[in-house]
């Protein structure tokens, strides 16, 4: 069976659809702002609410710290796109630009994951 660390390094080594994969920029999308597609707020009880949210191609997800602990938005296969530290009230938006499946989460608090879905 393999260990906890080696379950999540292949969890997130790589998007789920092979269409993130032929990405020609090499990441899915850039930082940005504008009006939100998909809002995910960053809870104290150490959870992405909600855990997954379903965009279209070109549309804006904004994670916001709703509560009192920092926390931060991971991708580990696009570290171009994580954010550095949200402490209380701290809003990051990324625009996704190519569709695939897309884990992410929070490098202070192993479990809290989440995933963006991108259509085309």
């Amino acid at each position: 069976m393999l260990a906890r660390s080696a379950l999540v390094a292949l969890l997130f080594a790589a998007p789920v659809t092979a269409a993130a994969a032929a990405s020609p920029s090499g990441a899915p999308g850039q930082r940005a702002s504008g009006q939100p597609a998909a809002a995910v707020q960053e809870t104290d009880r150490l959870q992405f609410e909600p855990m997954s949210v379903r965009v279209a191609r070109g549309d804006v997800v904004e994670w916001t710290n709703r509560g009192s602990i920092p926390h931060n938005v991971t991708f580990d296969r696009y570290p171009s796109l994580s954010s550095g530290t949200m402490n209380g009230g701290d809003t990051y938006e990324i625009r996704f630009t190519t569709p695939g499946t897309y884990p992410y989460r929070c490098t202070f608090h192993p479990g809290m994951d989440g995933t963006v879905t991108v259509s085309g």
